[in-house]
């Protein structure tokens, strides 16, 4: 077992990281729980500002919209979100991190 698997296995065992599904390709896909922020707060850090770049990208691209003048910025889905022909220009990081968001706005239903 590799050095990173055996700290998402830590992760995974203290709580932090719980399995989320299967991406199209068959491989497994992971969610952060709120406790990594007390187990790990670099690491939290790290991943908030990455997701929060990458939302940010999704936003500047047009495929949702984000209110900035909240104290916590409400992220929503237009159309271009669920276009399939938009969606097919996004990079695969891009496809995934909109593949999360829409998931979030399902499972909140």
């Amino acid at each position: 077992m590799s050095l990173s698997n055996d700290i998402l296995e830590t992760l995974i065992l203290e709580g932090a990281v719980e399995i989320a599904g299967m991406s199209e390709k068959g491989e497994m896909l992971y969610s952060f729980t709120p406790k990594l922020q007390e187990i790990s707060p670099e690491l939290y850090k790290e991943i908030s500002s990455l997701f929060y770049a990458g939302v940010m990208n999704l936003w500047q691209k047009g495929f949702i919209d984000v209110d900035l003048t909240l104290e916590e910025p409400l992220v929503t889905l237009n159309q271009e979100a669920l276009t399939a022909e938009s969606i097919d220009a996004l990079s695969a990081h891009e496809k995934n991190l909109l593949d999360n968001i829409i998931r979030q706005f399902e499972n909140d239903k």
